[in-house]
């Protein structure tokens, strides 16, 4: 999209305020290129936007986000920043993720790319704050919780709540560690959502959201067993119980690459599609990413967790899933008699009528209602 500007007035008309020299400067001499001055800026220029659009030019309907700088975040934790190695190896495989114009979920990044459904026009980000915008702060804070900075965690939600008291704004939760034990998550302001992806007990903050950086474009795959676990188990005892139960028996596939090389991710996904019933013990969280991939790849998931809450209360997970208490991962039988009185055939039909819904679109209409919801 193009803009024309031609005198201060338009440019002031179009803003919903009179814009400082520096806001001009951010806005458009980037697109005019290197030596542009505040004149250039204000004559007669078409300007190229990159879906950072004035108030009066916002797509209709969608939701407008403001992304916090990375420079302020950096400011917000310079006594204490993260360490530049683990910053490094994160960002590995996820290049640009923390950049201001590629915040995950709001934008498109490296994360997206492998998504078959996802819709960014449920968001517009804009280069400034007024009522009815989101706040989102890019940076998920289970990096400083890793590094031991709960400093940081707090100083940065304090920040984002004083300065913006009166707008919605969104923090990221993506940790091993119930959100429901951090007393930073606790008794925050009725505008401050968590995008929280592991947690055992919901709160009025809270956007439960499933783990969706996976493929969603797998095909169909024949069903060879009844059942399997493919993935690394280690000292989780869940795990571990699992293995030693259901190792070996007739129709039941096991993989461990505790001490093996991972599958590559075309050949796991074919083998994990192959499982009538995918059996996904909670790893070191309280729920498990394999839970949300053998939806992708259209295996019934049976989740061992006690304490885990899904995000999608009206979605019926005993049309297309199975849960079982942890201490079944001890007994055979009833593992195999569960499964056994299950009708595999509709609730692999259902199953495939929710991917939508694991996937990042379903991610971002969730979050998308939500917001809508609390502007309203």
């Amino acid at each position: 999209m193009h803009l024309q500007f031609t005198t201060a007035r338009e440019v002031a008309g179009a803003w919903g305020h009179v814009p400082s020299d520096t806001e001009r400067m951010e806005a458009y001499t980037d697109f005019l290129g290197v030596g542009a001055t505040v004149e250039q800026t204000l004559a007669s220029t078409t300007v190229e936007t990159h879906g950072l659009r004035p108030r009066s030019f916002r797509r209709s309907g969608a939701v407008p986000f403001y992304v916090v700088p990375k420079s302020v975040v950096q400011d917000l934790t310079r006594k204490n920043p993260l360490p530049a190695e683990f910053l490094s190896k994160y960002l590995e495989h996820r290049p640009g993720i923390l950049d201001d114009d590629q915040c995950d979920i709001f934008c498109q990044n490296t994360r997206s790319e492998q998504q078959v459904w996802k819709d960014f026009s449920l968001f517009e980000q804009v280069q400034h704050v007024e009522p009815g915008v989101l706040v989102v702060f890019p940076t998920y804070l289970e990096l400083f919780h890793s590094n031991g900075q709960r400093d940081n965690i707090e100083a940065c939600i304090r920040y984002v709540i004083d300065k913006y008291p009166d707008n919605p704004v969104s923090f990221q939760w993506n940790h091993d560690d119930d959100a429901a034990s951090m007393p930073f998550l606790n008794k925050l302001p009725a505008n401050v959502f968590v995008l929280n992806f592991n947690t055992s007990n919901e709160t009025r903050n809270d956007i439960l959201l499933p783990f969706w950086a996976i493929q969603t474009n797998v095909p169909p795959t024949e069903k060879r067993f009844k059942a399997g676990f493919i993935g690394y188990i280690g000292g989780v005892s869940c795990r571990r119980a699992l293995k030693r139960t259901v190792y070996g028996r007739d129709g039941y596939f096991v993989h461990d690459t505790t001490h093996a090389a991972k599958m590559l991710t075309d050949l796991y996904q074919r083998t994990l599609g192959s499982f009538k019933f995918s059996l996904c013990p909670r790893g070191g969280g309280l729920s498990s990413y394999r839970f949300y991939e053998s939806i992708q790849c259209g295996s019934i998931p049976v989740l061992f967790s006690d304490g885990a809450v899904l995000p999608y209360s009206d979605i019926g997970w005993e049309d297309f899933s199975v849960r079982l208490p942890e201490a079944a991962c001890t007994s055979f039988g009833v593992i195999d008699n569960c499964l056994s009185m299950m009708n595999a055939i509709p609730m692999t039909k259902r199953l495939m009528e929710v991917r939508e819904r694991f996937s990042l679109l379903g991610v971002q209409q969730e979050i998308y209602r939500r917001v809508k919801e609390w502007l309203a």
